[in-house]
């Protein structure tokens, strides 16, 4: 049976080396939350794609994740599988989590 993946979507907020490196890159904003998503079969393998990157257990919890349709956001997650997006909680522009770790 073929692999069906999924794209969960949430918010997470940034500290420290992080939120030093998303500035690098661009973000101007002052906001330490910032939207992610993640190419994944499920919640559960989601949230260990989101510890192994410095992230909590528990990032795409069942009450603050949706499936996402959007299309940038599917296109990118297919491109680097885990996202972060470099306008805070709103926007397009995207990049892949290894950017900021």
């Amino acid at each position: 049976m073929a692999r069906v993946d999924k794209y969960y979507g949430t918010n997470v907020m940034l500290y420290g080396d992080k939120i030093s490196k998303i500035r690098e890159l661009g973000y101007k904003g002052t906001h330490s939350q910032f939207r992610v998503v993640c190419k994944a079969k499920s919640k559960a393998e989601a949230n260990r794609m989101a510890e192994s990157y410095g992230f909590g257990k528990k990032v795409f919890h069942p009450d603050y994740t949706s499936e996402t349709g959007n299309e940038t956001e599917i296109e990118m997650a297919n491109r680097y599988d885990f996202i972060i997006c470099l306008n805070g909680t709103l926007g397009n522009e995207f990049v892949g989590i290894e950017s900021i770790i």
